[in-house]
């Protein structure tokens, strides 16, 4: 029953940052555009804005928390928060596009799939 709770609070704090990431995304849509357009500058590089960096981290300390046996950490710690953060992006990019079938609302409603699916 315990290990059911605490899978059921990992996913429900994987979900709340997801719907923070989603807010930010369709509440600045400019901003996030360009925040996405720092070309060739890998974030926990030496070369990423101080800003970025901050951002990044927060999405990893969320990820490594609640999924710290993930499979993917076989690659390096980042890897768990590189999926989070690319399957949350790739969905808001595509909604913010009008790229997905249905529309934001139906894009929004996607969001703990791909939370459950990490």
């Amino acid at each position: 029953m315990a290990a059911a709770q605490t899978e059921t609070d990992q996913r429900d704090r994987l979900l709340a940052a997801a719907n923070a990431y989603w807010d930010f995304a369709f509440e600045q849509p400019h901003p996030y555009r360009l925040m996405h357009n720092l070309l060739n500058v890998p974030f926990r590089t030496a070369d990423a804005p101080p800003a970025a960096v901050a951002c990044f981290d927060v999405l990893a300390g969320i990820a490594a928390a609640d999924q710290p046996e993930h499979p993917a950490t076989a690659l390096d710690s980042d890897a768990p928060a590189d999926l989070f953060w690319a399957h949350l992006h790739g969905l808001v990019i595509l909604a913010l596009d009008g790229r997905i079938k249905g529309g934001a609302d139906r894009a929004r409603a996607l969001l703990p799939y791909v939370v459950t699916r990490l």
